[in-house]
């Protein structure tokens, strides 16, 4: 199944690489919202998003690892008829609704990289 979505800049930085994530969500949000009023028992897993207008198709897989790793999309082995199965998890439809991956402000990276008790020994 191919999803047209508007063509995205593509870049190498994580910007790109962010865009192209948040691509591959809406389309699977797509792809859930047609599935549900389409299908009469729809049990939330959808076939692989294969195809994005945005997204180079060799970027597919480390796409899916990513937001899998990220929390995003979850997967499950259906059986031998359908394969694998994905499903847009919370953490990626709150992605969706905020238009990005991190939910940080970044204020983590600004912190010490000592632990509580170095910090304590050197006072």
């Amino acid at each position: 199944m191919t999803i047209s979505l508007p063509m995205q800049q593509e870049s190498e930085s994580y910007g790109g690489l962010e865009e192209q994530c948040l691509a591959l969500l809406t389309a699977y949000s797509v792809q859930d919202a047609a599935a549900r009023t389409d299908v009469e028992e729809y049990d939330g897993w959808l076939d692989r998003v294969g195809e994005i207008d945005s997204v180079e198709s060799s970027q597919m897989s480390a796409l899916h690892g990513l937001l899998i790793a990220q929390g995003c999309l979850k997967f499950e082995f259906r059986g031998r008829n359908r394969g694998l199965q994905y499903q847009l998890a919370s953490a990626g439809k709150q992605a969706l609704s905020r238009g990005q991956l991190d939910s940080s402000d970044g204020s983590e990276r600004n912190e010490s990289s000592e632990s509580p008790e170095s910090q304590k020994l050197s006072a």
